[in-house]
């Protein structure tokens, strides 16, 4: 009984101190992906430059078929 209150308590400081570095972690990667979009979608203005993912997104733009 003493080693599952040892191990609880354990956990519980870990965890607690633990938890601004894996805040501060996810908020970095968010950030960093945010910037990768966000720098793609100014730069790409032809519809033949974007990459996978930000050409899947939605327009309002048609897209050229290709019969011209």
């Amino acid at each position: 009984m003493n080693a599952c209150r040892y191990t609880a308590s354990a956990a519980r400081v870990v965890l607690r101190n633990s938890l601004p570095g894996i805040l501060s972690t996810a908020i970095f990667s968010f950030l960093l992906a945010w910037n990768d979009y966000l720098i793609a979608l100014v730069f790409l203005r032809s519809d033949q430059e974007y990459a996978r993912p930000i050409g899947t997104r939605p327009s309002n733009r048609t897209r050229p078929t290709g019969d011209s």
